[in-house]
């Protein structure tokens, strides 16, 4: 819905939208999207299930479960949004050189959301707490993600291969860290 909210108003407004608009609004959308997707990975788990689970299943099994299905939802979510927001405002680059955005996108997107929404579950007031949370940390992500998008529509933005290594670090270490952190916080359930 905001999807389509964004390309009719700007569509009614301009006759063609600019590379830079176009990627900064479309990385915008798609984190307000990541943000409510994911936050039903922790955040709706029922308040007894953690205990159910404790003795059956390894906290890092849990979390590299809920990092590869966030991953995958952001994917699908990021895919779809690209086609819809293409189609109703046109892409500035070609489709097939934007996955690779997408994909490192999603997982780094998944990576910092899980675990936030992991550290947000155990308070009240969860979804609020996970966007306060994760807000600040992913800010780096979406700035390298536009700077990268721009180069993709052609606009006059030089990207380096050291751009695209954070792009891979910001994909990999939240998810780390999120492997890492996690048995100790499930050992407080």
């Amino acid at each position: 819905a905001t999807v389509l909210v964004v390309a009719v108003g700007l569509r009614a407004s301009r006759t063609h939208v600019e590379p830079g608009l176009w990627a900064v609004l479309f990385w915008v959308l798609l984190l307000f999207t990541a943000l409510t997707a994911v936050a039903k990975s922790f955040v709706a788990e029922p308040e007894g299930q953690q205990l159910i689970l404790y003795p059956w299943v390894s906290p890092t099994a849990l979390i590299a479960g809920r990092l590869v299905y966030n991953s995958l939802l952001l994917t699908g979510l990021s895919m779809l949004a690209s086609l819809v927001y293409g189609s109703l405002l046109g892409l500035p680059g070609s489709l097939l050189k934007l996955v690779p955005i997408l994909l490192l996108g999603a997982v780094s997107l998944s990576g910092v959301l899980t675990l936030t929404s992991a550290l947000a579950a155990k308070a009240r007031n969860a979804t609020t707490l996970m966007a306060v949370l994760s807000l600040p940390l992913v800010v780096p992500q979406l700035l390298t993600l536009v700077r990268v998008t721009l180069a993709w529509a052609g606009a006059a933005v030089n990207v380096s291969a050291s751009d695209w290594l954070a792009l891979l670090g910001l994909a990999v270490l939240p998810t780390l860290v999120s492997l890492l952190l996690y048995p100790y916080l499930w050992r407080e359930a």
